[in-house]
């Protein structure tokens, strides 16, 4: 969670909530990790490019997003429904959702996926290890190829 401006103050009202869920079994932990600089600095010191502004604005958007979600579904909402539909719902609608209003096409949002798949990945294999980051690319392998097959057999001349 990333606090502007006056985090003592924050973190002061929020300490005994934080402190409850730590002691629940939604939290491990928390800490206060005080940076004297701007989203925008540290955007800019972990993200390349241009368009920084993007990076450092980004976790509040999120943020905003998430809590009208749990105030919407009164909890979280699973990444994928797990239900026999057609299409599945889950919280990856409003990545989709999302790269629609912004006017992207199918190859943009797919290769946002992209990026965010091997990010996934990076952060899997620093935080877990090579092996489950590896583990983790052969499902995703697996289930690309029998995609494939799916696409294969479908009759295009309908």
């Amino acid at each position: 969670m990333a606090i502007e401006d006056e985090y003592g103050a924050v973190v002061d009202h929020e300490r005994d909530r934080w402190n409850d869920l730590r002691d629940s079994s939604l939290v491990d932990s928390w800490c206060v990790e005080a940076r004297e600089i701007d989203a925008e600095t540290i955007a800019a010191d972990r993200f390349a490019g241009d368009r920084t502004d993007i990076a450092a604005h980004a976790p509040f958007l999120a943020t905003s997003a998430a809590k009208e979600w749990y105030e919407t579904f009164d909890g979280p909402v699973p990444a994928v429904a797990d239900d026999d539909a057609a299409v599945s719902s889950g919280w990856w609608m409003f990545v989709h959702l999302f790269a629609n209003l912004q006017g992207a096409d199918w190859d943009d949002e797919i290769d946002a996926l992209l990026v965010a798949m091997e990010n996934r990945l990076r952060s899997l294999e620093l935080y877990q290890s090579p092996d489950t980051a590896r583990e983790r690319l052969r499902d995703i392998q697996n289930r690309v190829d029998e995609f494939e097959a799916v696409l294969n057999d479908t009759d295009t001349s309908i």
